[in-house]
Order: C-alpha cells, then sequence, then structure tokens
C-alpha cells in the first residue's frame, strides 16, 4: 500500500504489518472505539514505521504494559496531532522513547488511579521539554499528574492556545495562582500568556475568588488573549457564583465567554485540524 496517506481502524484486535520500510505514505490513523487488546506496543509500531505521520489517534484498554523500554528514543518530525487515550498500562514508557519536536496538538487521558507508589508522573513534562514542540492545544486528564507537573508542563508551552483539565490533577488555589499573568512581568515570566481557552472540568480545588483574580488577570492585561473560560463539575467554583463576581461581570462586558459545560470536544477539534491544516497550523480556532 504505498500511496496510502489515511487509514481508518474500528476493529477488535489489530494486527498490524508493514514490510521492511514501513510506510512512507501514511499521514493520518485514526483508531476508533474501544479495543481491549489495542497495546501500546501497537501504537509504538505506528509511530516507528510510518514517518510522515501527522495525525494519530488511538483508544488503549489493554492492560498489557510497553514492552520496549530498551528502544532508541525515536524524533518523529512530521507528528502534528496525538490523541491518545489509556486506561490501564502506563503510557508513561512510551513517551519516554520518542520526540515530537512539530507537535501542535495534544490529547492525553490516563485513567488508571493506582500509582504503585509512585509520587510524581513527569513523562509529559520530559517528552515536552525534550520535544521543544510549539504546542497549541492541550487536554490532558492523568489521575498520577500532581498540579506541579500541570504547571511544569505549561513552564514548557509558553505559546499554548487552549488547555482542557479533565478531571485529574485537581487543580488548588496554588496552581490557580500559578496561572494569574502579572503585567509587571516580562511575557517570558508569565505561564501560557497566549491562552485563549480554558477548560475545567471536575478538577477544581479552588474558591471561585481564586479563579476570577486569575481570569481577571487575563483578561485586563493588553497583552493577552483570552476569550472563553469553561466550567462543569466544579462545585468548589460554581458557575452561577463566578457569573456574578464583579470581575467576571466587566471580562463578559468586554467580550469573554463564560460557558457552563463540557466545551471541549476533540471530534471536533480533530475535524477543524483537518481544515486548518491546508492552511496553516496556527490557523486553527475552537
Amino acid at each position: 500500500m504505498p500511496r496510502l496517506q489515511k487509514l481508518v481502524l474500528r476493529m477488535d484486535a489489530p494486527v498490524i504489518q508493514f514490510g521492511a520500510f514501513g510506510s512512507q505514505s501514511l499521514r493520518e490513523v485514526i483508531i476508533h472505539g474501544v479495543c481491549d487488546t489495542l497495546t501500546l506496543d501497537v501504537c509504538w509500531i505506528f509511530i516507528t514505521q510510518c514517518p510522515n505521520l501527522e495525525v494519530f489517534q488511538a483508544h488503549c484498554y489493554s492492560y498489557v504494559p510497553f514492552t520496549h523500554h530498551h528502544a532508541a528514543t525515536l524524533r518523529h518530525a512530521r507528528l502534528e496531532y496525538l490523541h491518545l487515550d489509556v486506561v490501564t498500562a502506563d503510557p508513561g514508557p512510551f513517551f519516554d522513547k520518542f520526540e515530537a519536536p512539530d507537535l501542535k496538538f495534544m490529547s492525553l487521558h490516563y485513567y488508571n488511579l493506582l500509582a504503585d507508589g509512585e509520587q510524581e508522573w513527569q513523562h509529559l513534562k520530559s517528552f515536552l521539554n525534550r520535544s521543544k514542540c510549539q504546542l497549541k492545544h492541550l487536554a490532558i486528564g492523568v489521575a498520577r499528574m500532581s498540579e506541579g507537573d500541570i504547571v511544569n508542563c505549561l513552564h514548557a508551552t509558553p505559546g499554548l492556545k487552549s488547555l482542557s483539565l479533565d478531571r485529574y490533577p485537581f487543580m488548588t488555589k496554588a496552581a490557580i495562582i500559578s496561572l494569574k499573568l502579572n503585567s509587571q512581568n516580562s511575557v517570558e515570566d508569565n505561564l501560557c500568556p497566549k491562552l485563549e481557552t480554558l477548560c475545567f472540568h471536575f478538577g477544581l480545588r479552588c474558591s471561585a475568588r481564586a479563579l476570577e483574580d486569575m481570569v481577571v488577570s487575563r483578561c485586563t492585561n493588553v497583552t493577552t488573549t483570552l476569550r472563553k473560560v469553561s466550567l462543569y463539575g466544579c462545585h468548589n467554583a460554581p458557575y452561577e457564583e463566578l457569573l456574578d463576581a464583579p470581575g467576571i461581570v466587566r471580562c463578559i462586558e468586554e467580550g469573554l465567554q463564560l460557558v457552563e459545560g463540557v466545551y471541549w470536544d476533540w471530534n471536533v477539534a480533530w475535524k477543524w485540524f483537518r481544515i486548518a491544516n491546508h492552511e496553516k497550523i496556527d490557523k486553527f480556532t475552537l
């Protein structure tokens, strides 16, 4: 299949075989649906055997761990969109073995709550620092990550435009304060000064006042472009209370959209990616 550019799979037992030279033509691989036999090793085969792959999306429900621990670190120069959902097997070792300098969109969810004595999950931070990519959009929900791990990841993504935090990690007042913009700081000293969209789903553990202060700092700073804030299941900082906060009222009058409900939809994001990719990747908007 030397000319195949897009592969969409919906299967119960994926068996992948490539020739000696892999696939030079594949640009998109989408593996739909729940498949408890799809392993991280299968994902690794696609990453290593498809050097021109730009889009990869998969949902791994297998218990089988990643086994390519001794493989050399791979530099994948073309990957721009990565969406990976993992239920049980730790994807950390998978991310330790490659880097993606051209990555623009990333969604990573890892649902295993059994920490096995691990106090930190720094694999994503290491991956981002190693890749040195200009990430624009990040959706994250990793039960083993701490709020400190998230903050470290944001230090590695200064050009981020959209951030979605889904359930984990819990974001306390300290983490929310770190997202405040200080007009007296240089742009480099502020976390993600280009953020346009912020989504919090269940994971907030701060007061409405702390969230208000952070949002207002991003709306009143002339160098920032915050346009939308989405809240869902954030009982410590309820939507109704935030909607009535004086600072937020002023921000809404100046154009901020405060949304209650699940705003981030990566199926929609993927469609927009395909449209934007015909022009310029940084023109993607939610």
